[in-house]
């Protein structure tokens, strides 16, 4: 067949036109606009309300991720540990009520485990054992004990909700009671140093003249106040003991 010979072999065996037979506009308007179901139309009723703002916040993203590198390559920022927080303090709950068998398995353990020699695991077996052999009347004391305890609890939170806080059975308030000073004061609040024990004072005081001595590695001189402390008299102690209750009171 000779190259141009389309007698028997259109190129458009459907019934369509040759592109080349459109008038010049038609032409025009098909090469400005997206085809149909490209997925990038712009036409009215397809285009996104936020296509604008997303296009320009990606452009943005862009820029900073070729000036400033991958996010997870650029410098966290650090957070002021000492600006206000909004957080509420944390309020101390009161104990929530036991059971009978805790009051009962709390009775037993201590002689299971003392008198008959029986680790954690096995008093705890035996005494679950013993409390289902138990009749109703021997439970008694220990229902009991388990009515009076959520009796305590519930006046504990009456007590907790009208005044904001509650009082212990030795006549304590709840707010005086030892608690972690991150949920008393807040993750934000600066808390003073601990104490150091009387050892670290005695380290402390001792290993640079240690490595000054003997020209040896702060680890090695570590190992030598260690030695040195256990070799110290309970009188030789004392002085770094009541250094350590001036920290105390300080803290």
């Amino acid at each position: 067949m000779a190259p141009n010979d389309y007698t028997n072999n259109p190129p458009y065996p459907n019934g369509e036109k040759d592109p080349s037979d459109q008038p010049d506009d038609i032409l025009q308007n098909s090469n400005d606009s997206p085809s149909e179901g490209s997925g990038i139309s712009r036409s009215s009723e397809s285009v996104d309300p936020d296509w604008d703002k997303w296009v320009k916040d990606e452009d943005e993203d862009k820029v900073r991720e070729r000036n400033e590198g991958p996010e997870h390559l650029r410098p966290k920022v650090k957070k002021n540990v000492n600006a206000p927080s909004d957080e509420k303090p944390h309020l101390l709950k009161p104990k929530r009520p036991s059971s009978a068998w805790i009051f009962y398995s709390k009775e037993k353990m201590s002689n299971l485990i003392k008198k008959d020699g029986l680790k954690l695991n096995e008093a705890l077996t035996k005494s679950s054992k013993n409390w289902k052999l138990m009749s109703d009347d021997d439970k008694k004391p220990y229902v009991a004990m388990k009515l009076k305890d959520e009796d305590r609890y519930k006046r504990q939170m009456t007590e907790l909700n009208s005044k904001g806080y509650y009082t212990t059975e030795d006549g304590k308030k709840s707010t005086d009671l030892p608690m972690n000073p991150r949920l008393k004061y807040g993750r934000n609040a600066v808390l003073p140093k601990k104490p150091l024990s009387t050892y670290f004072i005695y380290t402390h005081e001792k290993v640079k003249s240690i490595k000054e001595k003997e020209g040896c590695s702060h680890t090695d001189a570590i190992g030598k106040c260690g030695k040195l402390w256990k070799g110290l008299s309970e009188k030789d102690k004392k002085k770094y003991e009541v250094k350590r209750e001036k920290y105390v009171t300080k803290y």
